[in-house]
């Protein structure tokens, strides 16, 4: 499926909870709407996106730095999952249009940081306790070593 808005829409007023969940973009048009909200009272978060930096903000995708010693520090960590809802946000953020594409392995990666984020709409890799990885969660299949936490299984699991 593909979800596409052009920037000159107009964003919408006066539409209920269900009007803007249940519909066919389930929200994506939303996001898309409330990161154009956000480019117009935070010009520094729109700098930092039209340069490549991908901000935490309220989907999961983004990228939190950490401070060590006084200074940032990038995570250890090289992939990382987004929900389109984050995509969409950012790019409204960036005043594009809306385009996503579910049909299409998506992701972007941070000029800060370098970290790919990959975009999913299975609640399952993104309700999933590892959402970072030194490897793509979306190739077609990933081995990752494991132990139990009691050491009585090892193996690899695929995923």
């Amino acid at each position: 499926m593909k979800i596409n808005r052009s920037i000159t829409e107009p964003i919408r007023i006066n539409m209920s909870t269900n009007q803007l969940w249940k519909s066919y973009d389930k929200g994506i048009i939303l996001s898309w709407e409330n990161g154009r909200r956000m480019a117009l009272s935070n010009p520094k978060l729109v700098q930092d996106v039209l340069d490549g930096v991908l901000p935490s903000l309220g989907w999961k995708g983004g990228i939190n730095m950490t401070l060590k010693d006084g200074n940032e520090s990038s995570p250890l960590y090289k992939y990382k999952l987004g929900s389109y809802h984050y995509l969409a946000q950012i790019q409204g953020l960036r005043n594009d249009d809306l385009s996503i594409d579910y049909s299409t392995r998506l992701s972007l990666v941070c000029s800060r940081t370098h970290i790919t984020i990959e975009f999913t709409d299975d609640l399952n890799l993104l309700s999933n306790d590892i959402q970072v990885s030194q490897n793509s969660f979306l190739e077609r299949s990933c081995l990752v070593d494991f132990t139990s936490n009691d050491g009585s299984n090892q193996g690899k699991l695929q995923f």
